[in-house]
């Protein structure tokens, strides 16, 4: 039995999905709607607010995000946790198919994908140029991808920077108006019916049977010069008499730069259920005979590097754990009980396996944190069958007796550890919740293996290799000393009960001070050293992608010459491929932004936060023209939005920018505020071209037909696709710009009627130039200005959200004196913070909740409505031992030491069971109240201490730890180790002095009533 568990659980940790994070459930959707040339108030008015409505129909909505950009709309849903994501997924993609036949012909087909981190890229691929040219680059790359796409596990290649070549139909405007409108018209309508092959069936010829095609398929460009579109006058008209052909590139709307060069790069996504260490080892094999692509931002890195590190601090848990088993029990007893170790963590494993669970940082972790609690039923049952021999029963009685004798308290001890762990699977909630679950569960399955192993593994272990105890064996000099000295104490504070409790309340008191009076911080996650780091910049608006490209260079000289710097790449034109699920895209021709990665620790003389400050500080003052730079760290964790993020809502964006600028003074003056930015649209330069409808209606035109006249003379658009040799080139309709690039020359710049008359624009059109906006963000249906912020190292954005709440009120009521229309704008806080105060709300919620069940499990174990709630008195000195500790450590207290606290009260819990349980049956037997609560400190001393100790040095080698990833657990260790030393002292001494004094209270409640005629 015990070779079949061992073979289940080595095969289930060999087979087990290796990954940084747990699978985090993010039902988020995303669509984008092309409509080329469209300015975002026309996105905004045509498209996305039509996309809204439709998607505003569904239920379990959280929040609805949109971005009406230059030329494209983006619609982004997030749903309830709690949803089918596959079933939301297909019923987004209806409500958009809907909102399609809503929107102008014009606009492209949409595209929706369901963010989640299989749509995040694990690694990203840099193609610099070293000589060649952007189209050999984008080939190469290209040719690249396919092989990676075709690797097992590899759900996407996104290739961002390419440049293709597309066949460009120059149409001449003087040779329409020779040969009238109707060639125009038959190429933009007529080509696909044009350029295509038919089958035609079969016919029999002498006999035989021959398959019949209609050939129509252009093969080249020369071809496409030939084709006939209409005729003139009786003779045919071919492209050629009416507009230039030629293959050439298009102007690129983004660029890529890497390590400085023009280039491409591949952003690789991986498929949900393959690990992420085994899909990038195969993209570097194929990348092996490619050695001069520059391989970024790999996830599998970070993998193998959190998970060694795990792996070395559990190995070292381990290994403190045998030898104080080794030093306090004894060789035999130690190996027995060191027995449970290997056994339950892999029968854990083996239950891992079978959950569909993945071997992550997280679940790690909670194997870690769960090592000293694995031998703790061991330590127990173990211990007290070398306790009955030592009193002189034969091996096979005393593993009977001694076995049965804390049954039914370590059944107890084990359920109350549970309950004070479920809760928070349960409650914690969004992504946070996501983030944690795998610590309950994997917690609850080694604790129940671990009970498994010591009821039924244990005993039979015990009974055949512990022989020949010598009767009246204690364990050794060490324990007989430090019973004694525990006896002799706690004989003086049973006579002095009242001192004993006053003083405990009171140092529980003056720790409530702390956190009321906010000496100790209060914060999400600890902010933790990362290699990789992101700078977002934004142009002043109008800004041309070759000034964005200019400012960005600037940066990239600082980058080149630095030491810390191990490669970089920089997308210009938009924000690049999402790299977080709470990331925000941004297009324009004035958006760039650098995905860095810095030199390994052990290469550079500073830590990376250290580096990444530097920057920070080097470039402060590097534009003084409005160019907005802003750095992104990426950090451990789930996705929880920026440490400052408030959102300003209203539908005038006057309004709004007054508003938004008077938060950005707010938060600005605030100490250890760094990184401040703001989405508010910028003004750029726009012509608007009005329509005079008299002569329009004179004439029979409609502003459609002009103005897709004009789309065509500035912009222009795919008519359809043909083949050049074994490669499909995009062929693009445009008229001529030569005259149209410049207004008063197109005002003048005549074209024919179908009739024949000749009319110039300027007859139409009126030229107004304006101002409008360069992008408009929604957040359920309203216009919002979101304001993000980071805060320095030390730094609470907590306390800085207090701050600010304190001083709105004062900011709104100046500026309303000054517009009263200000009121309809709304000022909310969300990201980080909104998460937070949910966050700890779900937190209280699950100790309640623990608190709870661990009273239902003693008051099944004890039978009594009283003594559970003496064991209950130790919890809240959990608290008391985690606020001192992160006090001395200097940590704030964060969910980590949240999570910490909810271990602490199950753990602590078992103190109170292991001993009022044995005291009960001391007096059961006969012993005195006063006598049995000695002899049950006595006993009971050995086993409380032992089991804390193995929990402390289980966690104590990642606590000390120096190494950057495992930083992220330090709260939580230090929380438990500081919680157990300081609550188990407190509670050896707390618990038996107030079952001492309840229990007289209850004898003399019996005896009054005994005496009561």
């Amino acid at each position: 039995m015990i070779a079949l568990l061992f073979g289940l659980g080595a095969w289930a940790m060999s087979s087990l999905r290796v990954e940084t994070m747990p699978d985090i459930n993010t039902p988020v959707m995303f669509a984008a709607i092309p409509l080329p040339g469209a300015a975002p108030e026309e996105v905004e008015t045509l498209i996305t607010n039509a996309v809204e409505d439709k998607v505003a129909e569904m239920e379990d909505i959280d929040r609805l995000l949109s971005s009406s950009w230059q030329n494209v709309s983006i619609v982004v849903v997030f749903f309830d946790e709690s949803v089918d994501a596959d079933v939301k997924f297909a019923e987004f993609k209806e409500k958009i198919a809907e909102a399609r036949q809503l929107v102008p012909a014009e606009a492209m087909d949409p595209i929706i994908e369901e963010i989640n981190f299989e749509n995040l890229p694990m690694m990203f691929l840099g193609f610099p140029g070293q000589g060649r040219d952007q189209y050999q680059i984008s080939r190469r790359a290209e040719s690249i991808r396919n092989e990676i796409q075709a690797l097992p596990g590899v759900k996407r290649v996104v290739m961002k920077g390419a440049t293709d070549k597309h066949i460009e139909v120059r149409v001449n405007p003087d040779r329409l108006r020779t040969f009238g409108a109707e060639p125009l018209r038959a190429l933009i309508e007529d080509l696909p019916q044009i350029n295509t092959n038919m089958p035609g069936g079969k016919v029999s010829i002498l006999g035989a049977e021959y398959t019949v095609r209609t050939v129509g398929k252009l093969n080249g460009i020369e071809d496409l010069r030939n084709t006939v579109l209409a005729a003139h006058q009786g003779e045919p008209v071919a492209l050629r008499d009416i507009a230039a052909v030629s293959e050439t590139y298009p102007d690129p709307e983004t660029l890529v730069r890497v390590d400085g060069a023009h280039g491409v790069t591949l952003g690789v996504m991986k498929k949900r259920g393959y690990g992420t260490i085994e899909v990038a080892d195969n993209v570097k094999k194929v990348l092996k005979k490619h050695p001069d692509v520059v391989v970024m931002a790999d996830g599998s890195e970070a993998v193998k590097h959190q998970m060694g590190e795990l792996r070395f601090h559990a190995s070292w848990g381990i290994v403190l754990v045998l030898i104080v088993l080794l030093l306090t029990l004894g060789f035999r007893v130690a190996a027995i009980v060191s027995f449970a170790l290997p056994m339950s963590i892999l029968m854990t494993f083996a239950a891992m396996y079978f959950r569909g669970m993945t071997l992550d940082m997280v679940s790690l972790f909670a194997l870690l944190l769960a090592l000293g609690m694995m031998v703790d039923n061991s330590i127990v049952v173990c211990e007290n069958i070398f306790r009955h021999m030592a009193l002189g029963k034969d091996p096979d009685k005393a593993a009977l007796e001694g076995t049965n004798e804390v049954a039914w308290p370590i059944l107890s001890s084990t359920a109350a550890v549970a309950a004070a762990f479920l809760p928070m699977g349960l409650f914690l909630s969004g992504p946070i919740g996501e983030f944690t679950r795998p610590i309950p569960i994997v917690v609850t399955l080694s604790l129940v293996s671990s009970l498994i192993v010591a009821q039924c593994f244990n005993p039979t272990l015990c009974s055949r290799f512990i022989r020949n105890v010598k009767h009246g064996d204690e364990g050794g000099r060490f324990w007989i000393g430090a019973r004694r000295i525990y006896t002799n104490a706690m004989a003086w504070c049973l006579n002095h009960g009242g001192i004993v409790i006053a003083a405990a309340v009171a140092l529980l008191g003056a720790c409530v001070l702390l956190v009321v009076f906010r000496i100790i911080g209060l914060q999400l996650f600890p902010q933790l050293d990362s290699s990789k780091f992101y700078i977002d910049i934004k142009t002043p608006p109008g800004s041309t992608i070759e000034e964005t490209s200019a400012a960005a260079a600037r940066i990239e000289a600082a980058f080149q010459k630095s030491p810390y710097v191990d490669h970089y790449i920089l997308n210009l034109g938009s924000s690049g491929t999402r790299v977080e699920i709470d990331d925000r895209v941004f297009y324009g021709s004035n958006i760039a932004r650098f995905i860095v990665d810095l030199k390994p620790l052990t290469e550079i003389d500073k830590s990376h936060k250290q580096v990444i400050d530097g920057f920070r500080k080097k470039f402060g003052g590097l534009f003084s023209d409005g160019t907005q730079m802003v750095f992104l760290e990426k950090y451990l964790g789930p996705p929880v939005g920026a440490p400052i993020n408030i959102q300003v809502s209203g539908d005038d964006y006057d309004r709004l920018e007054t508003v938004t600028a008077a938060v950005r003074r707010l938060l600005e003056a605030e100490p250890g505020v760094v990184d401040v930015k703001d989405d508010m649209p910028g003004r750029v330069p726009q012509v608007t071209l009005r329509t005079k409808q008299r002569a329009m209606g004179r004439l029979g035109l409609t502003t459609r037909e002009l103005g897709g006249f004009i789309f065509l003379s500035l912009t222009g658009y795919k008519i359809g696709e043909m083949s050049v040799g074994r490669e499909k080139r995009d062929i693009f309709l445009k008229i001529d710009a030569g005259q149209s690039g410049n207004i008063a020359n197109m005002q003048n710049q005549k074209f024919s009627l179908p009739g024949g008359e000749e009319v110039a624009f300027g007859d139409l059109l009126e030229p107004e130039f304006t101002r409008g906006l360069s992008g408009i963000e929604h957040e359920n249906g309203r216009r919002t200005v979101t304001i993000e912020a980071n805060v320095a190292k030390g730094v609470e954005a907590e306390r800085i959200v207090s701050n600010i709440e304190y001083y709105l009120p004062a900011m709104r009521r100046t500026l309303e004196s000054l517009d009263p229309e200000i009121k309809s704008v709304d000022i909310r806080f969300a990201g980080e913070t909104m998460l937070m105060d949910k966050a700890y709300s779900d937190l209280v919620t699950a100790v309640l909740v623990s608190l709870a069940l661990i009273y239902i499990i003693l008051l099944l174990e004890f039978r009594s409505t009283l003594q559970p709630l003496i064991i209950l008195v130790c919890v809240p000195y959990a608290l008391v031992g985690v606020i001192l500790g992160l006090l001395i450590m200097g940590y704030s207290f964060s969910i980590l030491a949240g999570i910490g606290l909810l271990c602490l009260i199950g753990i602590v819990v078992n103190n109170g069971i292991i001993y009022i349980d044995y005291a009960n049956l001391l007096q059961a037997r006969g012993m005195s109240r006063r006598e049995a609560c000695l002899e049950a400190c006595l006993t009971r001393l050995r086993p409380i201490v032992l089991t804390k100790i193995t929990v402390i040095l289980g966690i104590t080698p990642m606590a000390l730890a120096s190494a950057s990833k495992t930083q992220f657990w330090k709260p939580l260790c230090w929380s438990i180790i500081w919680g157990l030393l300081i609550a188990t002292t407190l509670t050896l001494v707390i618990i038996p002095v107030a079952y001492y004094i309840t229990e007289g209270w209850r004898e003399r409640y019996y005896n009054r009533r005994a005496n009561t005629p």
